[in-house]
């Protein structure tokens, strides 16, 4: 199953707007109060001064007192506005954008060197990293998201402003991190959203899939019919934070996606069964065990392709226990419109899960939905645990991996939460 896309298009149309703005083209946005928050929504905006600005132009933006509080990116279509870019005075030109990229390329050298530089070699085949090299707000860059894997850059765009300057962004990209090849995509709800269609663009020759290594072992990311940019870099620390966790125990993999967690995490298990819905995700996963077994895994595999909520049922009516259970499904609110099936959807799906964990065993359950708090996610996790009639402890609560920096104003940039639950031992 491919992506569904309105648009692929050559690579030789991938906007181009230069990221030098001329200050004639410059509208000036004023506000109702006197901050500039990261993300100005409409009703954050008072007036447009002077000059009306296009769709995708940068803008100067100023307070209700008239004094200037940074530069942002401007769309009349989006219910986001502005997305502030910085709060200096000058006006951000090429020189900006490019210490922007290299601020976020070093925090990556400094915070996780050992991925950055990453090689895994079998025979004459060497295969690169997998991080994220750009995080949107969390890097100063509102609505660009760009992960590497290998030797090929997959970058998703949410916001009109940044895809209208996306060409010179990569170019930029790609000359300092020596990389060959690229993907640009504008999925379908950031586009509609923003007021466009969806489109796509791939570097002249790019590959549909790309092999890549992670704390030795090897995952296919499958470009074509992968999810998001085609692989999920934020759980790299949970997965070999799991890794001895997991070492001897049964364990269980639900929303399993391409084996992450099965493959990383239950590398040292006694036994891994791996679920998911998607077919062509578990296919993925179960080639990924395979390519691994020449690596020593020690762990006997079993991938099942069904929907979570039938498997759990399933195998709670025959009381089967597992030591380790991870939870991790796809985002389940994705609007604040979304949120109360999204919450029911959540307490549904960890009540089935806690009654699966033998007792003293361990539950890292997941949610990658921004608009769902840690409070919100706990709150739905103690409801849960009442309903599967089991009692858990907290030991910890992790996030997404460090290259994915969240930003203090934009809390909703810390998206990940997962928990890490053990089931009490029943007392006589």
């Amino acid at each position: 199953m491919t992506r569904p896309l309105t648009e692929r298009r050559s690579a030789e149309f991938l906007p181009d707007r230069p990221l030098d703005d001329s200050p004639d083209s410059v509208g000036e946005v004023q506000l109702t109060g006197r901050h500039s928050p990261a993300i100005i929504y409409d009703k954050m905006v008072d007036r447009v001064i002077g000059r009306r600005p296009h769709d995708g132009d940068l803008v100067h933006i100023i307070d209700g007192e008239q004094k200037g509080i940074g530069w942002g990116l401007y769309n009349v279509r989006s219910g986001i506005r502005v997305r502030r870019l910085t709060r200096r005075a000058a006006q951000p030109g090429k020189d900006w954008w490019v210490s922007r990229i290299d601020d976020a390329l070093d925090f990556r050298k400094r915070t996780i060197p050992e991925v950055v530089e990453g090689r895994t070699q079998v025979g004459q085949k060497v295969y690169g990293p997998a991080y994220r090299v750009i995080h949107a707000e969390g890097d100063g860059l509102p609505g660009l998201i760009v992960d590497r894997y290998d030797s090929t850059l997959s970058v998703e765009c949410f916001s009109l402003g940044l895809f209208q300057r996306v060409g010179p962004i990569v170019e930029i990209l790609q000359e300092k991190l020596g990389t060959k090849h690229w993907i640009v995509r504008f999925d379908e709800r950031a586009a509609r959203a923003e007021g466009i269609n969806p489109q796509e663009f791939r570097s002249p020759n790019c590959p549909d899939r790309a092999m890549i290594q992670e704390d030795g072992v090897l995952f296919m990311v499958d470009f074509e019919t992968g999810h998001k940019t085609g692989f999920f870099c934020d759980q790299r620390e949970n997965r070999k934070r799991l890794t001895e966790a997991a070492a001897g125990k049964t364990m269980l993999d639900m929303c399993c996606y391409t084996g992450g967690f099965g493959l990383v995490g239950g590398r040292k298990a006694a036994h891994a069964t791996l679920v998911d819905l998607d077919e062509n995700a578990v296919a993925l996963a179960e080639e990924n065990a395979k390519v691994n077994q020449y690596f020593g895994s020690r762990a006997r595999y079993r991938f099942i392709q069904c929907d979570v909520f039938n498997y759990m049922r399933q195998v709670e009516a025959i009381n089967q226990k597992f030591e380790v259970v991870v939870l991790d499904p796809p985002k389940l609110i994705g609007t604040r419109a979304e949120f109360e099936e999204g919450r029911r959807k959540y307490s549904d799906l960890n009540s089935l899960a806690m009654g699966l964990v033998e007792p003293g065993g361990l539950l890292v359950t997941n949610s990658c939905s921004g608009l769902m708090s840690e409070e919100e996610f706990l709150k739905v996790l103690k409801v849960a645990s009442w309903r599967s009639g089991n009692e858990y402890r907290v030991e910890r609560i992790t996030g997404a991996a460090i290259d994915h920096p969240v930003r203090v104003d934009v809390p909703e940039s810390g998206y990940l939460k997962a928990v890490w639950l053990r089931r009490t031992t029943d007392v006589q």
